[in-house]
């Protein structure tokens, strides 16, 4: 399979099945599931959910939001493919009410820009983990959309 982002569309942003935009380009090849996308170690994959969700907290902390619970939880699932660990961050619903729509939008973006920090530090970066980074962070771009 291949992906449906238009060959000929050089620039962002990217669109890809049915998702985005993205940013970063996306694979051109489609891997047989999400969770396996990354090629991440079960400890790597925690570190980087975990990284997205201190983006967050302290992005919100240094703004004056308040983040009442954050966490990450692991679920062992079978794909098609095989067996997968899914990890997932959550912060709980923080309510940006009298917050600036300003620093709302900042807190939201905080996890994707930590997530590829950490990639970049701990020299995992490839373009793929870059994009599959940017997609982690769909519900925090859905929710941003709702802010403006």
């Amino acid at each position: 399979m291949t992906r449906t982002v238009d060959k000929g569309q050089a620039q962002p942003p990217y669109f890809w099945h049915g998702e985005g935009p993205y940013y970063h380009q996306p694979p051109d090849r489609l891997p047989c599931c999400v969770d396996h996308a990354e090629k991440f170690t079960l400890l790597e994959k925690q570190a980087g959910v975990s990284v997205h969700e201190a983006g967050h907290a302290v992005a919100a902390f240094l703004l004056g939001v308040h983040v009442p619970l954050m966490g990450i939880e692991t679920t062992e699932m079978e794909r098609g493919c095989g067996p997968v660990m899914q990890v997932t961050g959550a912060v709980a619903e923080t309510a940006f009410t009298g917050v600036g729509r300003q620093s709302a939008l900042t807190v939201l973006a905080a996890g994707v820009a930590a997530e590829k920090r950490w990639l970049m530090h701990t020299g995992l970066m490839t373009e793929e983990r870059v994009f599959y980074a940017e997609r982690n962070g769909r519900s925090d771009c859905e929710r941003a959309q709702k802010l403006t």
